[in-house]
């Protein structure tokens, strides 16, 4: 005689671990901080914050700011290199070497709309990510900030890290 289970318990059945294994962030407890999702580590971050103390000075030092740029574009080839790029922030110049990985987006041309590869759009843009490297939950950065600038992931990375200054 063959047994089958109702459909909400078979959805039960697999929604439910999968949805604490991903919700259930109370504890924190692993041995390597990056296995955490996404909203794990939002939580800690938030958790963090508030129980963390700095100085204003620390985050207007621009030597403690790690950038990378992600470029997409139907007309480069997949690639990772590096390159330097240089600004003017808050009247002095500072220049960072960047990890820029290069992802060719021509393949999704026959699939997607053309709007989105216009210069700018989803397919075609860069998107820096700037970091504090000396504000840190193990391996994982207390201040991240994203933009399709680099002056202003720098600018947003650095008032959020005065904005939770001590």
């Amino acid at each position: 005689m063959k047994t089958t289970l109702s459909p909400f318990l078979t959805f039960a059945a697999i929604f439910l671990p999968i949805t604490l294994l991903f919700q259930n962030c109370q504890s924190f407890q692993t041995e390597d901080i990056r296995a955490l999702s996404s909203q794990c580590m939002e939580k800690l971050r938030e958790k963090s914050l508030s129980h963390t103390f700095w100085k204003k000075e620390i985050c207007t030092e621009m030597e403690n700011y790690h950038c990378n740029v992600s470029q997409f574009s139907p007309n480069l080839k997949n690639q990772e290199l590096t390159q330097k790029e240089c600004l003017v922030f808050e009247d002095k110049e500072t220049c960072y070497t960047l990890k820029a990985l290069v992802f060719d987006t021509s393949h999704l041309k026959g699939s997607e709309s053309a709007e989105y590869f216009l210069p700018g759009a989803s397919f075609n843009r860069s998107e820096y990510t700037c970091i504090h490297t000396d504000l840190n939950i193990g391996s994982t950065p207390l201040i991240q900030a994203e933009s399709d600038t680099l002056k202003e992931a720098l600018a947003i990375a650095q008032q959020f890290c005065l904005e939770n200054a001590k």
